[in-house]
């Protein structure tokens, strides 16, 4: 919940900056880190990452407003926001 009130803050002010990689940089640098905290503690279900996962999608969607589930796909490996399993197997590394 916390996320989505903090992205939609950082999306309505960076909106006017007239770049989508501006809020994507946002999203990536000050919500992720609210949306993953302290997940590589905790033993996530595949249904809570897939939720994680969808939460981001409704962002990238916000953002550049694409259509289907393949270019949502498509955007977010050319903006390099990896998968939320890949993000938490990062995070868990760095913490161990």
């Amino acid at each position: 919940m916390k996320f989505c009130r903090f992205f939609n803050a950082v999306y309505f002010r960076a909106k006017n900056a007239g770049a989508e990689l501006v809020c994507v940089q946002l999203m990536k640098s000050l919500c992720l880190p609210v949306l993953l905290y302290a997940v590589e503690v905790l033993p996530l279900t595949k249904s809570e990452i897939a939720m994680l996962n969808h939460v981001l999608d409704r962002a990238v969607y916000r953002i550049f407003g694409c259509s289907s589930a393949e270019n949502t796909k498509f955007i977010r490996t050319v903006i390099d926001l990896p998968s939320v399993e890949l993000c938490i197997a990062r995070r868990l590394h760095k913490f161990v």
